[in-house]
């Protein structure tokens, strides 16, 4: 006989792990507006408020080869970028300007005020032919200490630029911005350049190996990127994409090949302790994007190696709780908060269509038939072999002892010397309340025709809505 201790609960995914009151079924999505973007693959994904323009917020969403503006009226194509189709978009706002990235041109800039919706077109960012040069086809950005750090070039894969202070306009050093200017980050360690982030005192630069072995975490430390700054090594791992770096409160968190880390100060901390062994089997982590809700970090991820982020780690900071969320049928490509609700966004593509959902708002769930999916209880036995490991034998019967909890279907699988087996369907066993404060439930569970093996494992799992 093998039972759950007193106390012990078993693994379960789509509960909310932020919840005080106990396992609590997680809430579901509504769509930003009801109409799609087109059939193109999610690239980017970016929000935020400005103190001028024609209206105060902007959700910007890039698919395909266009960046579209998302707003009540539906969807908005900006004119004038000549983005790579199906590549990575950065976007980012700097003093009311919203600035494009992109391999295939740029970088690019958009006030909302000049050529405002529904026909916005964007202008280069450089202040003239020299400075726009200087930065054309960065991919990745960021804000640190009043500059615009850019980098990702092809060309230059180990350097990285900084704009004039308070000046994004400005890359080559003048009179007037005498401190713009760029260098390579150890240019000949083998690696490249794949994500900027600042946590607002330090700017973290991630390298990392073209086939993704090996990696390095930098730091910028100091102000004036000409004089004072020095960088240091903070990490042996470089993130695995410039999505799979974020800022919690000052806090790096960072997705790479070997585990989900936090950076705070001099102090490195494994934060998928908990989900180590799933992350770990995670073919394809190339894909992998992080977002915030509130006090939650989510980990998009793919779950089968479709090349799609059909599930979520849910990582609840305060309560060190981790959830996983499943049922997408879509790509989850791209994150970030609303800028007045906090609300989580992301894009949401299938082979048809393209949204952008807002997160714990609504009943829709990431599945065709909309409704949230049930909380999924998981348990498996350990290997039994009844003492006898060095014989062969077979199964016959199983006696289930539940609590009187009510009507509660337990589906159970087995598996025989490690091997799935798939020659009966799934059987389901009723636990209906009869009265009694504990009640047995006896099920044959495999035919006499089943061959022999040494070690039986059973897992039990409950995935009915509302139960």
């Amino acid at each position: 006989a093998h039972s759950l201790a007193r106390g012990q609960s078993p693994d379960a995914i789509n509960f909310n792990p932020s919840a005080s009151e106990g396992v609590v079924k997680r809430n579901g999505f509504a769509r930003l507006v009801p109409s799609s973007g087109g059939s193109a693959k999610s690239t980017g994904l970016f929000a935020s408020t400005m103190t001028s323009g024609a209206y105060p917020t902007f959700v910007l969403a890039s698919h395909g080869t266009t960046v579209d503006i998302v707003d009540g009226g539906g969807w908005d194509a900006i004119g004038g970028t000549t983005i790579t189709n199906n590549t990575d978009v950065d976007m980012l706002m700097f003093d009311d300007r919203y600035i494009i990235l992109n391999e295939g041109g740029g970088p690019w800039q958009w006030d909302g005020v000049i050529a405002p919706p529904p026909n916005p077109e964007v202008t280069d960012l450089g202040v003239d032919a020299p400075n726009q040069a200087e930065v054309a086809t960065c991919e990745i950005g960021v804000i640190h200490k009043s500059r615009l750090w850019l980098s990702g070039r092809a060309s230059d894969p180990s350097k990285i630029f900084w704009s004039g202070l308070h000046d994004p306009t400005k890359w080559v050093p003048d009179d007037t911005s005498p401190d713009a200017g760029s260098e390579n980050v150890y240019k000949n360690d083998g690696m490249i350049i794949n994500g900027l982030k600042s946590n607002g005192d330090i700017l973290f630069v991630s390298k990392i190996a073209k086939d993704g072995s090996e990696g390095c975490l930098y730091g910028y430390f100091g102000n004036d990127p000409n004089g004072t700054v020095t960088i240091r090594r903070i990490a042996h791992f470089g993130a695995l994409s410039h999505q799979a770096m974020m800022s919690y409160d000052g806090v790096m968190i960072v997705a790479d090949p070997r585990g989900i880390h936090s950076i705070s100060g001099k102090g490195v901390a494994l934060l998928s302790r908990d989900i180590q062994d799933i992350y770990e089997a995670i073919e394809n982590k190339s894909t992998i994007q992080l977002g915030r809700y509130l006090n939650q970090v989510w980990v998009a991820y793919d779950s089968d190696n479709s090349g799609v982020n059909d599930s979520v780690f849910v990582l609840d900071i305060g309560r060190a709780r981790w959830s996983r969320y499943t049922g997408t049928v879509g790509d989850i490509g791209r994150m970030c908060n609303h800028p007045t609700t906090g609300k989580l966004l992301s894009t949401y593509s299938t082979t048809q269509n393209q949204f952008v959902n807002v997160h714990d708002s609504g009943l829709h769930d990431l599945r065709p038939n909309g409704g949230p999916n049930a909380i999924e209880f998981h348990w498996s036995t350990p290997d039994l072999d009844w003492n006898t490991f060095y014989q062969d034998k077979i199964v016959k019967n199983l006696y289930l002892f539940t609590e009187d909890t009510g009507d509660v279907d337990l589906t159970i699988t087995r598996t025989l010397d490690g091997e799935p087996q798939t020659d009966l369907p799934p059987i389901v066993a009723n636990v209906q309340a009869t009265g009694a404060i504990t009640k047995k439930t006896t099920r044959t569970i495999v035919p006499s025709s089943d061959r022999n093996s040494r070690f039986t494992r059973f897992t039990f799992t409950n995935n009915v809505l509302d139960e």
